[in-house]
Formats: structure tokens, sequence, C-alpha cells
């Protein structure tokens, strides 16, 4: 083990569990009241008078949550086919924004501590509970394992749960480890699958995430997820409906990027795991023969580009650090090529991937995991890809047939996704 790497797993280990035990000693002796503007408001939205259309509940997490589960509950779910109710674990004013912005007599928005509170869980047609390898999710999730009812759909990202339960078990590795032994026994459990990237033997924590919410049904975004999914379950026999994720067409028209420099892109959250160093040496050996610019943009990309200084070294790399929703999309059509790369792969569905089809701009992908289920639409590469073969993989992509894109358009719009759901509703 690295220095580095034993001095995270001592500061994870150690140092957090005695913050987190002072934490909880100092909110106990000044706890944070509730806010009762939250419980007005859950009655404010109950009384917006009543559509007359099936009704369907969403506890998710929502904007402005920097989470791709946030954005994708909060842009494909509503319809004008059902009234949606969304349950969200954020304070007022965020609540307010998005009831402004979105709400209708068809969509309204609750705080997630009034989930069974105000109106029955067997009141939905079908109650949707979504989730992500993220302790994002701890707080929707606890919601729905206290009022249960009705039909319970959960709707999985990925077919991994760790970072998850670590959120849910506050990052105590020894609850965790437990946890896992009670669930998964003869399953061994690593320091690296709690606090690093998990493995492909890693217990994926999806059965004990069903029974927690208590799901009938699980929907997923790809064969692969389904299989993964399938093989975590077990015993427990619920239904599988492999859906899709929704490509969204760009929300405005942008000019395509001059010919000249080569611009590749990035979007995303900046880790290990995104391969970031072959991409990095790729770029290195096409700028040695011709004008290049690399775009980094997402959460955290400020926060790695400094750590690892990588505009000191390469003067052609842009980073843009968490920028709006309107600056990525600028940003992502501003490129001849995105590279969204993966080592490994949870059947993760991948909002970045699905946005970049959506606005038709050429893409590279690793070929595991749900990737390749796209077709032909993007250059793909080995898990474990060499720049040089990389950097032939993104010249290959800027040349890619535009026909196979436009056909997956179509057939994974979010008018088709509402479509599956409104299938599913009136089973």
């Amino acid at each position: 083990m690295s220095m580095r790497s034993w001095l995270k797993t001592f500061e994870r280990t150690r140092l957090r569990p005695w913050a987190r035990g002072l934490k909880r000693l100092m909110t106990g002796l000044h706890p944070t009241p509730p806010d009762p503007r939250l419980d007005q408001w859950a009655i404010r939205q109950v009384s917006i008078p009543d559509s007359g259309l099936p009704r369907l509940a969403l506890l998710s997490i929502l904007p402005p949550t920097p989470n791709g589960v946030a954005s994708f509950a909060a842009r494909f779910f509503a319809d004008e086919r059902w009234r949606l109710d969304a349950y969200a674990p954020l304070p007022l004013e965020p609540l307010e924004s998005l009831f402004h912005t979105k709400g209708s007599p068809r969509q309204r928005f609750f705080p997630i501590q009034s989930w069974g509170q105000v109106l029955p869980p067997d009141s939905y047609r079908a109650v949707i509970v979504e989730a992500g390898n993220s302790p994002h999710h701890v707080p929707t999730l606890g919601a729905a394992s206290q009022f249960q009812g009705g039909r319970v759909w959960l709707n999985l990202h990925e077919a991994q749960a760790i970072r998850f339960w670590n959120g849910w078990f506050d990052e105590d590795a020894q609850a965790v480890m437990a946890f896992y032994r009670q669930h998964y026994p003869g399953c061994p459990l690593s320091m690296n699958d709690l606090f690093g990237e998990p493995g492909p033997q890693t217990p994926r924590g999806i059965r004990p995430l069903a029974l927690l919410c208590g799901a009938e049904r699980i929907l997923v975004h790809s064969d692969y997820c389904a299989q993964k999914v399938r093989e975590d379950l077990g015993d427990l026999d619920l239904p599988i409906e492999v859906l899709f994720h929704p490509l969204p067409p760009p929300s405005g028209a942008h000019p395509e990027p001059e010919e000249s420099p080569l611009r590749v892109g990035h979007f995303g959250g900046l880790s290990e795991g995104k391969s970031i160093a072959t991409l990095l040496a790729a770029m290195d050996q096409l700028a040695a023969s011709q004008d290049v610019r690399l775009i980094l943009a997402g959460y955290g990309a400020g926060r790695y580009a400094k750590r690892h200084r990588l505009q000191a070294q390469r003067p052609w790399v842009e980073v843009h650090d968490a920028p709006p929703d309107d600056q990525l999309e600028a940003l992502m059509a501003s490129v001849h090529v995105a590279v969204q790369l993966r080592p490994t792969n949870h059947g993760e569905s991948s909002g970045v991937v699905s946005q970049l089809l959506g606005m038709a701009r050429p893409l590279v992908l690793s070929d595991i995991g749900s990737f390749p289920e796209l077709g032909p639409v993007a250059a793909y590469v080995p898990s474990d890809v060499a720049p040089g073969a990389l950097s032939q993989a993104i010249l290959q992509a800027r040349d890619l047939p535009k026909a196979p894109s436009a056909s997956l358009r179509e057939r994974q719009s979010p008018s088709a996704f509402r479509d599956r759901l409104m299938n599913l509703l009136q089973r």
C-alpha cells in the first residue's frame, strides 16, 4: 500500500469516526430545530386542486443537489398524462423555486419529511424511489423505509450501492462491514471497496436496498445492469424492467466548433476512476503534431486540476469547475469529440453520455458494461486502452457517421421514456 493510500485509509477509518462522534455530541447539545415552514408548504401543496389524473409519487433528490440522478429526476418524470408529486430532501427555498419554475396542477413538490404524513402512500398509482450509488440518497431511502405501501418501484442508476450504504452508516467502516457480513456471508469486503473504487467481486448491496424500501419492482436502464441486479437479488424474486436513459435534445442551437484547434472534452466528475491519466497522455501525443484543447468540466474539476497541476504542465487544458447547466451544454457543443472512459463498470447509466448523444457529439467510450448496448454511436476502446490507441480513437470518432446516433435519439427520446412509464402504470 502506498503512503498516500495508507494516509487516506487512516483518515477515513480513524480520524473521521472521531470527528463524527464529536459532531454527534455537539449536535445533541445544540440540535437544529425543524423548519415549521416546510409543514406549512406541504399543506399548501396538498390544497392544490386535483387534476383528476393518475397520481405518481417520486421520492428523489432534486436540483440544486449536485448529482446526475437529481437532474434525471427533475427532467424526465413529469408528463401531462399523470400528476407527479415529487418528495425531495430540500429546504424551503429550493422547493419554492422548483414549484415556481416547474409546478402546475400536474406537478407538486413536497419536503421528504412529509412522505406518508400528508398523503397515504397507497393513494398513488405507483411510488418511484430513485437510488444511486451516493450518500445523497440516504434521506429519500430513509423516508421510503419508514412509510411503505402502494406499488414501490426502485429505479436504479447502477448495480452497485456500496457508497450509499457507506453514507447510510455515516461512514462507520465497522458498521458497514458487519452489515455486509450479515447480507453477504462469505463475501470479503475491503477498505478499498468502502473508500476507493469497488471491484467486480464487491457485493453490490442491491438486495438489502430493495428490502429497505419494500420494492415490488425494479427499474434499470440496461440489460447489463439488469443482469448484475438479478445476480445480487439471489432468491428475492422481483420483476426487473429494462428501460433506458433518455437522450435529451439540446436546449437551444449551438454552432459547430471551428476546424482547428482539435477540441476534446471530458465531462462530469474527475477521478482516477475515469482514466484521466490515460486521456492526458493521449492528448500529449496529439499535441505533438497539431493544435489541441482539452476541456475538463464537471463537479470537482478545479480541485482535481489544481491537485495534479494539470494546467501548469499542459497550457492547452481548460478547466471549468461545476459549470451551470447552460454553460455545460455550450461546452459540450464546443468539442469535436468527447471522451468518457471507465476502467470498471457497474451497469451505471451516464447522464453525461446521454446528454452528449442527445446533442449528436462524437464519442469515445469504454467497451464494457452498459456502453456497448448503445450500438455504433461511438468509437469503443478497451478499458485498459493505451494512450496511443486512445489518440487514434479520438481521430476516428470525429469522422463517425451520424445516422446511428440519430436513430438512437429517436428510440430513446424523453417522450419514449415516458411512454414506457405509462405502459407500466397501466398494467
